[in-house]
């Protein structure tokens, strides 16, 4: 009985061992692919016009949000790259409003933080790109899936008046 117990926990271990070295992951050898958000994939159109944000074709939100990454993840999108990591852009509260253009072209005259370097609050997530449970089912996806997650982070340029 005794042979058959060290046998199997020998096995166990072993299979233990494999499964963790196959997804061993260090950030030396990432393939990492870079997303801004709202520019990726738009999963839950009923966020695109939060906080009665325009939507500039050139400056404005264009509704990709956590529910789209999330989408392309389980999609498999991300796996046909090759990739095992994913960073996006700053998933926290940007300003509400638009700050003010540049030059005599009319398209260039709204600009809105969709890129996340306008920060407002960085306790909330902002709700163009969804909830915080959004962002945690996004993360949890990438998880399941052996990806490592980044999250941009802009300190320089907060509250943007």
């Amino acid at each position: 009985m005794f042979k058959y117990f060290f046998l199997f926990v020998c096995l166990f271990c072993f299979t233990a061992v494999t499964l963790q070295a196959q997804n061993y992951f260090t950030w030396d050898n990432a393939t990492m692919y870079f997303a801004i958000t709202d520019r990726f994939n738009d999963g839950n159109s009923g966020n695109n016009a939060s906080y009665g944000r325009g939507t500039d074709p050139v400056g404005g939100f264009m509704g990709g949000d956590f529910a789209g990454l999330t989408q392309k993840i389980n999609s498999g999108y991300l796996d046909s790259l090759g990739v095992n990591a994913i960073w996006i852009s700053p998933p926290y509260e940007q300003i509400h409003g638009s700050v003010p253009g540049y030059g005599s072209n009319s398209a260039f005259q709204n600009h809105y933080a969709y890129h996340g370097y306008y920060a407002l609050d960085f306790t909330e997530t902002d709700a163009n790109f969804g909830t915080f449970a959004e962002f945690q089912t996004f993360v949890d996806a990438a998880h399941n899936l052996w990806y490592s997650c980044g999250v941009g982070y802009c300190t320089q340029p907060c509250g943007l008046r």
